[in-house]
Order: structure tokens, then sequence, then C-alpha cells
């Protein structure tokens, strides 16, 4: 069981539990969004359960069960699975340094639905076991070991490394340059390698249940991100991201926590560094860099020439760079080519709708721009070989990044300065 730990006293504490209550009390409500798939704009169109087009704001998600509950925490014991809370959902209150544990953002899960209706096409989210059909829980609830999860958790930072005794570790903390391949990271083994089995050992390393960020947690997120933003287009509506560093050598993004943006988030913890928008970090909702500054790799997907590769949605799959079989799902459709000249980078126009691929914003064309339909860009599978994904963008990346940026043209064994790696934990035990 995960146990909730507090160094508060006296009159904080009674503050927390009226926080706690009032989280408890959180509307509940179905939210979606309609996007009009024959207009080129990025813009999207809030509605109710109903179709109904619904005018909210911030404090509309402040108040809703799930996003009202996304909130940084510390895990003060990461292999027992205890945590602490802060004062408020940016954290104020808790040390994002790393040295009490690493510094985490509790995601409630959910359900969702999708539906295409003529020419319009929906997604919905509610919080999980909302008495709703056909609806489903949303595959991220189940990941890693097949269990029901009602919350889990992505790491606040871009994960860093540190050596723990003789163990190599991932960690999340304020302050810290992200760990990436080929820029002799201090003590990353294998003279400086990370692949994405790598990043998985070395995060499953901190404890059970911990490991890297997989396609479901980050699919779930992206359909949060569009919902709050009400458009495609991420950059706009939450800040370009660190995106336009010049190219370099070695590792030229910036470490965590750069411009003073923990103590320049709202309380939500959404918001920007000091620096200029584009070379400056953004986060959401305590997630800092969602896009931008280093690729993350983003494991339990895979591109071949022939068939999309998905890590099972019900969670008793192994998660790994290349997917074995029977881990996995299989599209009907084959990953997206340019039907001439084969693999090649153009922003996203269309998504995939087959039901394995329905919720995952899988692109299916290219023809788009980076103000127009989807905005971000694809780099489509290379053909030859299984690839993996790679999710958001580079530190010099532009336009072109976002939270729906995705490159799947390197094998498992690729290894980069400009790749690194996100936490999660999703407790081993599930909803009880």
């Amino acid at each position: 069981m995960t146990t909730y730990t507090s160094n508060y006293t006296g009159e904080e504490i009674d503050n927390l539990l009226t926080y706690i209550q009032l989280i408890k009390q959180k509307n509940s409500m179905p939210v979606g969004i309609k996007w009009d798939t024959t207009s080129n704009s990025p813009f999207l169109t809030r509605v109710d359960i109903n179709k109904n087009p619904i005018d909210v704001d911030t404090t509309f998600f402040n108040n809703h069960q799930i996003f009202g509950n996304i909130s940084r925490c510390v895990f003060t014991d990461p292999v027992t699975g205890e945590y602490e809370f802060g004062k408020n959902a940016k954290g104020d209150g808790l040390d994002l340094t790393g040295a009490s544990g690493p510094v985490m953002v509790r995601v409630p899960t959910g359900m969702v639905l999708s539906e295409i209706d003529g020419t319009d096409r929906y997604w919905w989210v509610a919080p999980l076991n909302s008495e709703l059909s056909p609806w489903e829980n949303h595959p991220l609830s189940y990941q890693r070991g097949g269990a029901l999860h009602d919350e889990i958790f992505v790491s606040a930072y871009e994960a860093h490394g540190y050596l723990d005794g003789e163990t190599f570790k991932l960690g999340s903390a304020t302050g810290k340059t992200p760990v990436t391949g080929g820029v002799g990271y201090p003590n990353l083994p294998d003279s400086g390698r990370l692949t994405i089995d790598d990043a998985e050992t070395y995060a499953g390393n901190v404890g059970p249940g911990w490991g890297c960020y997989n396609i479901h947690t980050h699919t779930w997120l992206q359909l949060l991100m569009y919902i709050e933003a009400g458009t495609f287009d991420t950059q706009t509506a939450f800040g370009r991201g660190v995106v336009d560093l010049d190219t370099g050598v070695d590792f030229a993004g910036v470490n965590t926590g750069a411009d003073s943006i923990d103590t320049n988030l709202a309380t939500t913890g959404t918001g920007t560094g000091t620096g200029p928008n584009g070379k400056t970090p953004i986060a959401w909702r305590g997630i800092e860099n969602p896009w931008g500054n280093v690729w993350k790799f983003g494991i339990g997907f895979n591109t071949t020439d022939t068939e999309i590769r998905v890590i099972n949605r019900d969670g008793t799959g192994v998660l790994s760079g290349q997917l074995t079989a029977g881990n996995y799902e299989v599209s009907v459709n084959p990953p997206y080519v340019d039907p001439v000249i084969g693999s090649t980078s153009g922003y996203i126009s269309d998504f995939e709708s087959e039901a394995l691929l329905k919720n995952m914003f899988v692109p299916s064309a290219i023809s788009g721009t980076s103000s127009t339909r989807a905005c971000d860009s694809n780099l489509t599978h290379y053909p030859g070989r299984t690839n993996i994904l790679l999710l958001g963008g580079i530190w010099s990346g532009g336009s072109s990044a976002g939270v729906g940026c995705r490159h799947s043209t390197h094998d498992v064994s690729y290894n980069s300065r400009a790749i690194g790696a996100r936490l999660e934990f999703i407790p081993p035990e599930g909803v009880v």
C-alpha cells in the first residue's frame, strides 16, 4: 500500500486535511474535445458527454477530479512507495532537489471514449469507474502488471542519472543535467551509452513498479493537455518550451529547473521559466518539459514495415525496447511511410482511428504545417527494421516540437546525445 506522510503540524495539517476533502468533492463530469477534420485550424471545441459545446476555464479544470488532482509529490521511500505532498499542486514546501527522494507528479487515471461522427472526431475523459458505457478504462490504468490503478506517477523533471553504491539509477530533481547517451555522462555504464532498454533498466533499479515512461502514460497525458488547451497547438497554449537553442555539441539543452521555473509556476504547476519563449522550460501541471529540451524514450511502441506494435492494453505485457511476441497487440494498419520517398518528416494532419490506435494519436498523414491541423511533426517509420518511439522533440526542434511530436526511425540500439528519459512509477498493488 502507498503511504502518505507529512512534515506539517498544527494549522498546516488542518489546512491540508481541508484540501484533501475538497479534492474528494471535485467535479467528476466527463469532458471532451471535438475536432472538425475539414478545418485546417488546430482549434478544438470542448464538449460535454452529449457533444454540446461547453465554456470552461482554469477554475473548471482545477476543480475536476482528474485535472485538479494532478499534483507534485516526493517519494521519500521509492522502494516501499511512501510519498508526501506539498502545500499545493505546484509542490510548495517539498524538497525538489532530490535529496529527499525523486520528485514525481501524481496523475489520476480514468476512462476514455472516442467517436467519429461524420467529419467530426471526438475524444472524452471521465474519472475511473464512472458508470459509463461503452467507455473503457484507459490502458495506462493497467500497465506494469495488469492490476487496475486509480493513479500513477510520472517524473516532474526529465531523468538525471546517479550512482547509488554500485547501482546506476534514474532520478527526478531540479538543478540536474538530463541523462543522455554519448556525452560522457558521469558514472553512466557501458561507456556512456543510453539506449531505451538501458533507460528501462536504470529506472527499474529505483524499485518495484518503477520504469521508463510508457506510451499509454504519454497518450493519456497528451489527451488531457489537448482538452485543457482546447487546441492541438500546445506550444502556443503553454509556451514553446526549450526548442530554439543552437544544435551545439554534446548535451546543449538546459538543466532541470532552469530560469527559476520552480518558483515562477502558478500553484497549479503550470507556467514557464523566466527566459525568452523558446529558450526557457515550460511545465504543465507540475510536469516540466513535456516536450523539447531532449527527446524522451516512449517504451511500449514499435513500428515495422507491415505493422504497429503496442504493449498489451490490459497491462500483461513486459515493457522492453523491442517488444517480444505475446507482449504486444498489432494494428491492422501499417505505420505511415511516405509513398514516394519512404521515411520523411512532416507535420501531422490526421490520426489513425482503428480500435487499437484510436486513443493514441498515432499519425496517419503528414500534410499539415506548424500552425495548422495537429501542428507537431512526425518523422515517419524508417523501412527495413523494427523501430522504437521518441517523443516531444529536442532543444533545437523549433515549431516541430510539441506534445504530439514523434520520431520512429531508430532501432532499439540507438544512443544519442539528444535522447533522454522520463521516469514513471505504477504501484505494484493496484486499487484495493
